[in-house]
C-alpha cells in the first residue's frame, strides 16, 4: 500500500474520513493553516473519489493524519512534511503547532506522537488496528546511506563506565530504537560526534549502566510504548515528547544547532499565501482556473471552499504575528 494521507472529520456528532494519496502531502501545511472555517468547507467539498471507508491504513502506510473535532475543537495530527530542507523539519513542525495556535483561536492544537494510533483512540476504537505485525528491524541502513554532510536523522548518545558519547545518523537511517539492544554494537562503527550539523528529527539517550533510556521525537513513534518491554527488555523508557534538553544534560559535549522558529513561520505563511488555491488570487496571476478545476481534482474542493483573499491574509498576518513576510 502506498503512502497515505487521512482525514478524519468529527462535527455535530458525525464522523467522516478521508483518505487522499501521498501526494496531499506537499499540502498539509498550508492547507491547514489556512484556519478551521475554510478547512471544514474544504473538507466538506471533497467529492466521493475521496471518502475513506471504516477501516484504516496501517501506521506505516499513512505519513500523515489529521482529526478535525469541531465539536471538542480539537486539532490532532501529525505529518512527515518538510517542503524544504529536511534538515529544517524540527523549526517547521514547531513553526505549524505555533502559526496554528493563532488561526485556529480557541481550539485545542496537539501533536499525535503516536502517529495514526492516536487519531483511532481520540475516536474511541482500538489502537492494534493500525499496528504492523512485527515493527522491528535487523539494520540501520537497510536502503543505503545519504551523502556525507547531509542532514541528521537521529542522534544516539551512550553513557556507560568509560563515559558519554554521541553518534548521528543520516536520515536515510530507520529509527534506531527498532533495532533494539543490537543498536549497542552497531554504533561503534560510526564516529562520535559531539555537534550535529543540522537538528535531528529524534534523539536516544541510552544509560548502559542504570539500563535507562531516555527518548524524544518528532517523528511518529508508531507503538513503541507497546512493544518496547518486548524488543528491550529489563530496559526503562522514559519519552520526553519533542524535548531534546534532557539528552543534551546527559550527553554534556553534545551540542544542537539553534532552531530558527521565525524563518520557519515566515516560510509557513509564504506558503500559505502562495498556493492555497484561491480562485481570485489565480485569476490575477493569469492561471486558468477553468482548466485547473477541469483537470486537477485534487484542487476542485480548494476551490468550491471559496477561500476569500480577505481570508488568506488573515491567516498570513496570524502566522507572521508582527514578522516580516518571506521572500525568496
Amino acid at each position: 500500500m502506498g503512502s497515505l494521507v487521512r482525514y478524519v472529520v468529527v462535527q455535530n456528532g458525525v464522523v467522516s474520513r478521508y483518505a487522499m494519496g501521498g501526494g496531499a502531502a506537499m499540502g498539509v501545511d498550508y492547507n491547514f493553516a489556512i484556519g478551521p472555517a475554510a478547512v471544514l468547507r474544504w473538507l466538506s467539498a471533497l467529492d466521493d473519489d475521496y471518502d475513506g471507508d471504516d477501516g484504516w491504513a496501517h501506521d506505516w502506510a499513512c505519513r500523515d493524519a489529521l482529526l478535525i473535532d469541531a465539536d471538542r475543537r480539537r486539532l490532532l495530527f501529525y505529518t512527515g512534511l518538510s517542503p524544504f530542507d529536511c534538515g529544517e523539519t524540527y523549526a517547521y513542525r514547531a513553526a505549524l503547532l505555533d502559526g496554528y495556535s493563532r488561526t485556529w483561536p480557541g481550539w485545542a492544537i496537539e501533536w499525535a506522537y503516536e502517529g495514526t494510533g492516536d487519531l483511532v483512540a481520540a475516536l474511541g476504537e482500538d489502537r492494534s488496528v493500525v499496528r504492523e505485525a512485527d515493527p522491528f528491524i535487523t539494520e540501520l541502513f537497510p536502503h543505503g546511506r545519504g551523502e556525507p554532510g547531509g542532514p541528521v536523522g537521529y542522534v544516539v548518545s551512550v553513557a556507560d563506565e568509560t563515559g558519554c558519547r554521541a553518534y548521528a545518523l543520516d536520515a536515510f537511517s530507520e529509527q534506531p530504537w527498532r533495532l533494539g539492544p543490537d543498536l549497542l554494537t552497531v554504533l561503534p562503527a560510526e564516529e562520535p560526534v559531539t555537534a550535529c550539523r543540522t537538528m535531528p528529527l529524534a534523539g536516544l539517550h541510552l544509560d548502559t549502566r542504570a539500563r535507562r533510556a531516555g527518548l524524544w521525537s518528532i517523528e511518529a513513534l508508531r507503538g513503541l510504548s507497546e512493544w518496547w518491554p518486548q524488543r528491550w527488555p529489563g530496559w526503562e523508557l522514559e519519552f520526553r515528547a519533542d524535548d531534546p534538553s534532557h539528552q543534551l544534560a546527559r550527553a554534556e559535549n553534545l551540542t544542537f544547532p539553534p532552531v530558527d522558529l521565525d524563518l520557519a513561520l515566515r516560510k509557513l505563511a509564504y506558503r500559505v499565501e502562495r498556493y492555497w488555491p484561491v480562485e481570485e488570487s489565480l485569476r490575477k496571476r493569469g492561471i486558468d482556473v477553468d482548466e485547473w478545476y477541469e483537470w486537477y481534482p485534487s484542487i476542485r474542493a480548494n476551490l468550491d471552499a471559496r477561500v476569500t483573499p480577505a481570508e488568506v491574509n488573515a491567516a498570513v498576518a496570524a502566522i507572521l504575528d508582527g514578522r516580516q513576510p518571506y521572500e525568496f
